[in-house]
């Protein structure tokens, strides 16, 4: 049996680092006190890198919990591989500014809709790319971050 605990607190802990190098690469603060745009993501990060030791921790101290056996044949199994893979494609994209961010979102969010199970095809671009164009007016607007 394999320990749901462990490998969520590594996963987490990897895309923790990960965030927070790619945070690196954004501007800091334009004033002293005044957060700039790497200020959020590496908040991010510090959460969840803090949350995967306290998992970790968790599961030092035999609270467990188990996945069944035959889990890694199944189609959820798979499924969490491919979200992962297009998380971590996602986050190298936007670390190497590779494309843009509207063009990557909605092809993330398209992917990630699609791989939790829906399978009309309105719906998915619909929400993908509301979701999107929600997310670039947000950050871009709003707390004033340059997004490609």
């Amino acid at each position: 049996m394999i320990n749901v605990d462990l490998i969520i607190s590594i996963v987490v802990f990897l895309l923790g680092i990960l965030l927070y190098y790619g945070s690196t690469t954004l501007p800091a603060g334009f004033s002293p006190g005044v957060p700039g745009p790497d200020f959020f993501p590496r908040v991010i990060a510090f959460c969840l890198i803090v949350l995967a030791i306290l998992l970790f921790i968790r599961w030092l101290r035999k609270k467990e919990i188990y996945l069944e056996k035959g889990f890694f044949k199944t189609k959820a199994f798979k499924n969490l591989l491919f979200i992962i893979l297009f998380t971590t494609i996602y986050v190298v994209a936007w670390i190497y500014e590779a494309g843009a961010f509207l063009i990557n979102s909605f092809i993330y969010f398209s992917i990630i809709i699609y791989l939790f199970g829906e399978k009309r095809i309105f719906q998915i671009i619909s929400i993908s790319a509301g979701f999107s164009i929600f997310t670039f007016y947000f950050f871009t607007r709003i707390l004033h971050i340059l997004l490609e």
